[in-house]
This record gives structure tokens, C-alpha cells and sequence, in this order.
């Protein structure tokens, strides 16, 4: 049953995505691997339209991005970004991306209109993001929360 569930999430990935990045074999493997194991995990993974995972875990969205440069390790992202709004805006989050980037694995990335976290990571395979995974989104949530804590004060 596993097996059937990972050839048709790659055979999904492979059909639906063809052309939106450039992506060798290697990284279309990666990509339908990490789609199985994230729906082996009990996530909901989808393809968006530039050919990167999405998937929602607790109400927030988070995106699997792999770079179609990066061949051999290959290079993903783990992204969990957010528009700026009244209370977390550039000025409001800016004093504390130090603090925040102390996080081992993790970054703070303030852009002009958006931030995001994102757990940035070279892979052989898609075993090797599955043995970082819950690590990395447990760092995220951390970071999230601490961020949440220092812009309110409290």
C-alpha cells in the first residue's frame, strides 16, 4: 500500500509540474519522496504552481522548495512566511532578527512587503530531509512563538 501511495504521488508530481522549474531527475525524485513522506507523516502535500510542496500543519502553511540549481547535495528550504500587518511590519520585528537568527538551522528574512522563517538545508536525499524534518519545523514554531512574544512585550 505504501509503495502504490509513493508511485502515485510521484507520478502526480511528475504530470502536473512539468515546466514550472528545471528540475533533473534527481530533484523531481527528491520532490516525489518528500511528498510521500510528508503525506506518510499524516500531512496534506500539494504542488503550487512555481513546483514547490505545500502543506498546512496547526492552521499555518509551510512550503518544501528545492532549488533547481543545486544538483549534488541538493538544496532545500523549509518556508513558513507571512504578509507584514499593523502589529508585525518591518519596524516592529526588525530589532529582533538577531535574536531570532540565534536559532541553530534557522533564519529571519524581512523583505519589503513579507518575513518568513525558513530552515535552510543540503540533501543527498529525501531520507535525509525526513531525519531533519520535525526538528526543523519544531525550530520554526519555536522561533514563531519567541518572535510573537518579543513584538507584543510580553
Amino acid at each position: 500500500m505504501k509503495r502504490l501511495f509513493t508511485i502515485l504521488f510521484s507520478v502526480m508530481a511528475l504530470v502536473s509540474i512539468a515546466g514550472a522549474k528545471d528540475f533533473n531527475s534527481a530533484q523531481l525524485k527528491l520532490r516525489s519522496d518528500i511528498m510521500a513522506f510528508l503525506a506518510e507523516e499524516g500531512y496534506v502535500p500539494k504542488l503550487d504552481s512555481d513546483g514547490d510542496i505545500t502543506f498546512k500543519t496547526e492552521g499555518v502553511q509551510y512550503a518544501v522548495i528545492i532549488s533547481d540549481s543545486e544538483t549534488n547535495p541538493m538544496y532545500v528550504v523549509l518556508y513558513n512566511g507571512y504578509n507584514y500587518n499593523e502589529t508585525y511590519n518591518r519596524a516592529s520585528i526588525s530589532p529582533f532578527v538577531s535574536e531570532i537568527n540565534l536559532y541553530k538551522g534557522l533564519k529571519l528574512y524581512l523583505r519589503e512587503n513579507s518575513f518568513s522563517f525558513q530552515c535552510e538545508m543540503f540533501v543527498p536525499d529525501a531520507e535525509a530531509f525526513s531525519k531533519v524534518f520535525n526538528r526543523c519545523l519544531k525550530i520554526m514554531k519555536m522561533a514563531d512563538d519567541e518572535l510573537t512574544s518579543l513584538v507584543s512585550g510580553k
